[in-house]
């Protein structure tokens, strides 16, 4: 990754001088939730002695314009860092201390340096002593004699952030508490939720656009690393210059610093022989990351990823941010599915133009916590090749499901087997801990680099979202919530894509260890909802197959027992949807066949037919005494409940089939089973 990044950082700082080096380092501005973002100037005039705020819209085509000019940077690295970026998306750091780390940080023969010094003797106060950790929230602007805020409301807010014992303000408390009544004050329509950057002035001139100021910002992040730099050789391109171990200004951790064995002859002191870099190398890397943290980032549900992709061949005439935006959207056609119909006009014309270029993708999955940068897995060197082919089999599967199941136009993206898809049909606890998301990563992982998945782990997910639909447990995964009375309809649908999933595995032949038997891919169906055509396109056996056809005379009881108003339908709760053994089946098959008599059903050809299929498959794969399955059949009990759901959940299609061929979600809770006409019934028997 590290080669791939500085490569892609060269290509970006093509150009020479310092103004090309700082405009690489810019930020994306941040994203904020309001629905009319503007971003904010906050001007002291010293004259007047007045701090005044004035807004600028911040439309979707400015933001790039405004990051740029307003040199956003970020602020400083770390949740516990001293920040002094005169751009930052904190009101907070400018009332409190981005002046007084500015004028630290500023070297003594700055003309800025003198200017800031004045602004602090006049409009600093000094809250007190603070604790040696938070020494760096002591002195705020003086908010008061500013005529920013009412003496009384800053009497109020110092007194409930006063401590008693020391006669001090505690200012990690009374800042946050400061910068909300600053805003109100200034004007009460101000939300933070809505100003993604503020930018410093003195007398109505940007001290980011201070030449002082913008020499800082480089020597800080690039000319200052180098300080303590030692003669060595470059990790990156191998040339013998001065070098350094400093990556504390990186956002992404290129080299464990926290174990003693990862040090060079386990020995903590060593960690900087693992990766040192040159100052070229090094200024590369910085526009790399500013890039993509700013143009190459995505999301499946909860995982972040970044897209980080590495170009072969001649590069001397490459618009690098066009081209990279084409490789994201590439990328993000595949992962995020949904967005390719709109894309795809715009991503092929883009594409002709850079036909030429070869080049893999670096995805790196992380989430960010308090600041830090957390990395979860990095996928290496995925081709283009592979995408298209993902892309495709993606698509043509979303259309099998259609055709198999009968899915109108409007709900066909819901049944896309994307990387979504998966998302939602691998359970996780939604943590910062990477352990967690392991299962789902190693999964993605394998699809994209086309490796073996393995089809236990895969049963292990489907079983546990099975247990999680049925008894509720949505708290604190990544499954979301049906509305009330929807659980089985969408419990139902989610084994159904379950099952759509594990045919294009078939396909993409990556399914390690599955009991299928796919005798061919295209299948005849002589109707939307055509059991066997199902059974053929997944590949299922004889054990699965009687388990599919005692599902689907579960649904046929169902349905019968809720056009008797029983709208509990109490044969699913005969299911144990934690784990079902060979003795359980042959229990549930007796409860099945007394409730076909019960309702009648056995006088419905189609009814009796699903149950004579069922025992046909259940003769060749079961034993009765004692009851347990054949060696050749034999399947876990979560198994069996997985599919007997299958059958379940595509004959209750079949009803909705029969009552609205036009939609498939009526306005009737899908909790129920849809009750065929009578008259329909009778037609058919």
């Amino acid at each position: 990754m590290l080669d791939a990044m500085v490569n892609l950082g060269r290509m970006l700082a093509r150009g020479e001088g310092d103004e090309n080096l700082l405009q690489s380092l810019i930020q994306p501005m941040p994203n904020v939730s309001g629905k009319e973002p503007y971003a904010v100037f906050v001007n002291l005039d010293t004259e007047a002695c007045r701090l005044e705020f004035r807004t600028q819209e911040c439309r979707e085509s400015d933001r790039e314009r405004t990051a740029q000019e307003w040199l956003w940077v970020g602020n400083a690295a770390g949740p516990n860092s001293l920040q002094w970026t005169a751009t930052t998306n904190s009101l907070g750091y400018l009332l409190s201390q981005t002046l007084v780390n500015l004028y630290r940080m500023l070297p003594d023969n700055a003309e800025l340096k003198v200017e800031v010094g004045d602004l602090l003797a006049q409009f600093a106060v000094d809250l007190g002593p603070q604790p040696s950790s938070e020494e760096r929230y002591r002195y705020v602007l003086d908010v008061v004699q500013l005529g920013a805020l009412p003496s009384e409301d800053w009497e109020e807010l110092a007194a409930s952030c006063r401590v008693e014992s020391e006669g001090s303000i505690r200012g990690k408390t009374f800042v946050p508490s400061l910068e909300k009544a600053v805003m109100k004050a200034a004007n009460p329509k101000l939300s933070a939720n809505s100003i993604p950057l503020w930018t410093f002035c003195i007398n109505g001139q940007r001290v980011a656009d201070h030449p002082d100021y913008r020499q800082l910002v480089l020597r800080d992040r690039v000319q200052g690393v180098f300080d303590e730099a030692t003669q060595g050789v470059c990790s990156a391109c191998g040339a013998e210059a001065l070098v350094t171990p400093n990556f504390t200004r990186m956002k992404f951790k290129y080299y464990n610093t926290d174990k003693i064995s990862f040090a060079s002859g386990v020995d903590k002191k060593r960690f900087h022989r693992n990766l040192v870099l040159c100052q070229s190398c090094y200024q590369a890397l910085l526009a790399a990351e500013a890039f993509v943290h700013g143009q190459m980032r995505t999301r499946v549900g909860h995982l972040r990823f970044y897209v980080i992709p590495e170009i072969f061949g001649a590069v001397e005439d490459v618009k690098v941010r066009e081209w990279g935006n084409t490789v994201q959207r590439t990328v993000q056609s595949v992962l995020n599915f949904e967005s390719v119909a709109t894309l795809e006009d715009e991503m092929e014309q883009i594409r002709e133009e850079f036909s030429n270029l070869g080049y893999v993708v670096n995805l790196l999955f992380h989430v960010w916590n308090n600041a830090e940068l957390r990395l979860y897995n990095l996928v290496r060197d995925v081709p283009k090749a592979r995408f298209d082919l993902l892309r495709r089999t993606f698509r043509r599967y979303g259309r099998v499901a259609v055709d198999l199941l009968g899915v109108p136009a409007s709900e066909s993206k819901y049944w896309v087997p994307d990387f979504r898809a998966l998302y939602r049909l691998i359970p996780v606890t939604q943590t910062n801990r990477a352990q967690e998301y392991r299962r789902m990563l190693q999964l993605f992982d394998a699809l994209l680099t086309g490796q073996a998945i393995s089809y236990r782990t895969l049963m292990e997910s489907f079983c546990r979202l099975i247990q999680i639909h049925r008894f509720s447990r949505y708290a604190a995964t990544n499954v979301s919530a049906p509305r009330a009375g929807y659980e089985l309809s969408q419990l139902t649908n989610d084994v159904l894509l379950a099952n759509v999933i594990l045919s294009m595995l078939q396909e993409l032949g990556q399914l390690a260890g599955a009991p299928f038997k796919r005798e061919g891919i295209d299948v005849e169906r002589d109707t939307p909802l055509d059991g066997d055509a199902f059974l053929q396109e997944v590949g299922y056996r004889p054990a699965q197959e009687a388990l599919f056809w005692l599902g689907a005379a579960i649904a046929s009881v169902a349905n019968a027992q809720r056009n008797n108003r029983l709208d509990s339908m109490p044969v699913l709760e005969k299911i144990n949807y934690r784990g079902m053994s060979a003795s359980d089946i042959i229990r549930l098959v007796g409860k099945v066949e007394e409730a076909f008599q019960q309702y009648k059903l056995f006088n419905w050809p189609k009814e009796s037919n699903v149950l004579f299929r069922m025992h046909l498959a259940f003769a060749q794969v079961l034993e009765t005494n004692p009851p347990r399955w054949k060696p050749e059949h034999r399947l876990t009990d979560e198994e069996t409940v997985f599919y007997i759901l299958s059958g379940l959940a595509f004959r209750r299609r079949q009803f909705f089939g029969k009552r609205n061929k036009e939609t498939l979600f009526t306005d009737e809770p899908s909790a129920a089973l849809y009750t065929p006409n009578h008259d329909v019934q009778r037609e058919e028997a």
